[in-house]
C-alpha cells in the first residue's frame, strides 16, 4: 500500500488502520494474560499446596512454558491476520498514475483539483499578501485600541492623551 493511499484511508475511516489491528493484538495479548494468571492463581490455591516444591517448580516452569507458548502462537497468528487484513480488508484500488481510480470525499465534491502548478502558486502568493495585510490591520487595530483606552475626553469632545 503506498503512503497516498494510506493517507486517503486514513481520511476516509478516521483512524488509521495499523493502529486498529495493534489494538486487537494488544487486547489478545491482556487476554492470554489474564488467562495465565487466573490458571496460576488456581494452581496456586487449589492444587500446589499439597505437592512438593520440586513439584511446584515444575509446574511453574510448565506455567511459563505455556505462557510463552501462547504468545508466539498469537505472534504467528496476528501476523497473517494483519497481512490478510491489510491487503484484503484495508486495501485500495491504485489511486496514482493517469489509470487510477478518483476517490472523491464528501468534503471534497466540487473542487477543481486540475489547477496548474504556476496558478497555484499565484494563488498561494495572493493568500500569503492577504495575511499580511490581515496581520497589518490587526496590528494597527490594536494600537489605536490601546491609544483609545489611555485617553480622556473633556466636556467639551476634546480628548486628552496621557501617554
Amino acid at each position: 500500500m503506498t503512503h497516498l493511499q494510506q493517507s486517503i484511508l486514513t481520511e476516509i475511516l478516521g483512524f488509521q488502520p495499523q493502529l486498529l489491528i495493534d489494538d486487537l493484538l494488544d487486547s489478545g495479548y491482556d487476554a492470554i494474560s489474564k488467562a495465565t494468571e487466573a490458571l496460576e492463581q488456581y494452581l496456586e490455591k487449589d492444587w500446589l499446596p499439597d505437592k512438593s516444591l520440586a513439584d511446584q517448580e515444575h509446574v511453574m516452569a510448565g506455567l511459563v512454558s505455556f505462557h510463552t507458548l501462547l504468545q508466539d502462537h498469537m505472534n504467528r497468528s496476528f501476523d497473517a491476520f494483519e497481512h490478510w487484513s491489510l491487503k484484503n480488508v484495508f486495501a485500495l484500488p491504485d489511486v496514482e498514475g493517469p489509470n487510477g481510480m478518483q476517490i472523491i470525499l464528501p468534503h471534497q465534491k466540487g473542487l477543481d483539483l486540475t489547477i496548474k502548478e504556476d496558478e497555484e502558486i499565484k494563488t498561494m502568493r495572493e493568500i500569503d499578501e492577504l495575511r499580511r495585510k490581515v496581520a497589518a490591520v490587526r496590528f494597527h487595530h490594536s494600537r489605536s485600541s490601546s491609544c483609545l483606552s489611555s485617553s480622556v475626553y473633556s466636556k467639551n469632545g476634546y480628548r486628552l492623551d496621557f501617554a
